[in-house]
């Protein structure tokens, strides 16, 4: 029996931990926090469930190709609660957005706020549809490891303006500022600028969410976590937490297994990393191997924004308030990258997950978090005191707009910084979302899934092709899959 060690039950850890044990591997799972689940870990605080990191769910069908590898059902262990509208756009002098997969909702919703931008809004639906089913989806599920993956999908890229900026690509069919500023906006989701070259491509994450629809788990994001660990578990995946990894055993260039912090050595064909990228290759892999890789990479590379996220429950409710709010500021430029200033739309992103799912919150009330892009830790700032002034900016805003009479009805509340992106998920420069997803730092100039200079060694997780945010998770996963055991159905 094949022996594979697992470095962080993130998602993205989990699912492959799923699918090679359905393959009859011996799967062996290291965290170093207590709880699985990585940037999708969860907090409950006075009978508040706080969901930590992704509040969208989509392209469920991923999960179920997971659950039918042991001929069993998804729904039986997750139930879905269907997002719709999906997204609220909120601007500063007033007007608004809902953004649906509905398509007779939204000619309506735009003929509401641009009329004369109805034909383009119907073409470019259709675009963003058509580019994430005819090229996108195919991407995400190859492995990208040699010019030729790259090459194979370059003309349907090129088709679908992948390797325009995405502003580019929403002005190319909508005139009206509203809808082009909200339309625009999905490669934030994920740390990408809506002008950088190539931030394009995540229009498809649109197409996927018109033609599926977002969803939300039953009992949080949190639940999604339980369902993949429970199900590994009980197939065989053995799981292991507060046990830190201090690095990869080899032989010459070959993987042999994992030394503990402890001074535990366990042995494995395989070794998979769903820790960050580039603490993968610079803190796990041994100092003599490292000139063997692509330490030079990340020397050289660009790292995402970091995140403020401000997490509270309140007293009352605030029925009005959707699942998810995009609450942009006045000024277009702002967000910070390492290398100084790149430009993001200034928002605040608000999650309501009680607005689908109330027993989060004890009855009669709601549970919250509020998200700003922030410098990551690469520049000087002092989150002893910035912390108490993002808060603070962030209840002058809310109290004074969406959740009037906020300051007084607070009932618990609590933060996460940069530095604790970098203490508990051990991302360079408290990165919120690794490696940024550039142009050139996405799939063949990503971090390759297959290491190119250690045979044995795995990558998934947002750190490898295809990238951040769920979906592109999972799909790293089944390409790793595909890898360690070729010529197996899906």
């Amino acid at each position: 029996m094949q022996k594979a060690v697992v470095i962080g039950a993130g998602l993205g850890g989990l699912a492959i931990a799923a699918r090679l044990v359905a393959r009859g591997w011996q799967v062996t799972v290291c965290e170093r926090n207590g709880q699985p689940g990585g940037r999708a870990q969860y907090e409950v605080r006075d009978g508040y469930v706080f969901d930590r990191g992704p509040s969208v769910l989509t392209g469920p069908w991923m999960l179920d190709a997971i659950w039918a590898l042991f001929n069993e059902r998804r729904r039986d262990d997750l139930k879905l609660l269907p997002v719709d509208p999906s997204y609220h756009f909120i601007f500063p002098d007033g007007h608004d957005f809902y953004l649906s997969r509905d398509p007779v909702f939204m000619r309506k919703e735009v003929e509401r706020v641009a009329p004369s931008n109805l034909e383009g809004w119907e073409r470019y639906r259709q675009h963003v549809i058509g580019f994430w089913e005819g090229t996108v989806r195919s991407v995400m599920k190859t492995p990208m490891l040699n010019l030729c993956d790259l090459l194979r999908f370059t003309p349907g890229m090129v088709a679908g303006g992948g390797f325009l900026s995405m502003n580019a690509l929403v002005e190319r069919y909508l005139e009206d500022p509203y809808l082009i500023r909200a339309l625009r906006f999905h490669p934030t989701f994920v740390g990408a600028s809506c002008w950088a070259p190539g931030s394009a491509i995540y229009s498809a994450m649109q197409g996927l969410e018109w033609e599926e629809g977002v969803s939300f788990p039953a009992g949080g994001m949190n639940a999604l976590v339980k369902a993949l660990e429970d199900l590994a578990a009980r197939h065989g995946v053995e799981f292991r937490y507060n046990c830190e990894v201090k690095q990869l055993k080899l032989d010459r260039h070959k993987v042999t297994g994992v030394e503990l912090a402890n001074g535990e050595m366990l042995s494995s064909d395989v070794v998979i990393s769903n820790a960050d990228a580039a603490f993968t290759y610079e803190k796990l892999v041994p100092e003599y191997a490292q000139r063997f890789c692509t330490s030079r990479y990340f020397d050289n590379a660009s790292y995402s924004t970091g995140l403020f996220v401000w997490y509270f429950g309140t007293k009352t409710q605030y029925p009005e308030v959707s699942h998810h709010s995009v609450i942009f500021g006045d000024d277009v430029p702002g967000g910070w990258q390492c290398e100084g200033p790149v430009r993001f739309d200034t928002f605040t992103y608000l999650h309501r997950p009680t607005a689908s799912d109330p027993s989060l919150a004890p009855p009669g009330c709601d549970t919250f978090y509020a998200l700003r892009a922030v410098p990551n830790l690469s520049g000087i700032v002092d989150w002893q005191t910035e912390a108490d002034d993002q808060r603070r900016i962030l209840m002058n805003l809310l109290d004074g707009g969406v959740l009037p009479g906020l300051r007084d009805n607070i009932a618990v509340d609590w933060w996460a910084t940069p530095r604790l992106f970098r203490t508990d998920l051990q991302t360079l420069y408290g990165a919120g979302f690794g490696l940024a997803p550039t142009l050139f730092q996405s799939a063949l100039f990503r971090p390759h899934p297959k290491s190119d200079a250690i045979k044995g060694l795995y990558l998934v997780g947002e750190g490898t092709h295809p990238g951040p945010g769920i979906p592109a998770v999972l799909s790293s996963a089944e390409i790793v899959d595909a890898l360690l055991n070729p010529g197996v159905s899906k």
